[in-house]
């Protein structure tokens, strides 16, 4: 599925400096599961939606299982597009965080210190972290971006 660069860029602009908090969904808090859900949503399309403590209680599997009926991870030899998303996996191997990758190596996920962000996948902390890229399947978006949908605040 491609993703229009502008259109992209017009909807991280509206998730940018949301605090984070996790399970957030919106529109005040959110956590980085929450910056897939509503970054796809904006395009009509709908993800399954996980906090981070899903895969930490040992149901990583089951949640790469339920993305892989929206997504499919990329081969190692291709490169992501923009529009992709990107799991991280921490230092004991379990993905634990997310985000959506904009184009020229950038990406924009919410992390607990900073809340939403663009980083870089050039800098050596992201970029050792990456699990893996995953692209939407199925053909071009085409059409109005519809507005950022927010899933229910858990507190």
């Amino acid at each position: 599925m491609k993703f229009d660069k502008a259109k992209s860029d017009q909807v991280a602009d509206k998730l940018l400096g949301m605090k984070f908090k996790m399970g957030g969904r919106g529109p005040e808090f959110i956590d980085c599961y929450g910056i897939l859900t509503s970054y796809y949503s904006a395009f009509g399309i709908t993800m399954p939606d996980f906090c981070g403590y899903d895969d930490w209680n040992g149901k990583e599997e089951y949640y790469l299982k339920s993305y892989s009926s929206t997504a499919r991870k990329l081969d190692p030899d291709e490169k992501p597009e923009i529009g992709d998303f990107i799991l991280f996996k921490n230092v004991e191997g379990a993905n634990n965080h997310a985000g959506v990758y904009l184009g020229g190596y950038d990406f924009i996920h919410s992390y607990e210190k900073t809340g939403v962000r663009i980083d870089s996948l050039t800098n050596k902390v992201w970029k050792k972290k990456v699990y893996g890229y995953f692209r939407i399947k199925d053909g071009p978006i085409e059409g109005e971006i519809s507005s950022v949908h927010y899933g229910k605040l858990d507190d």
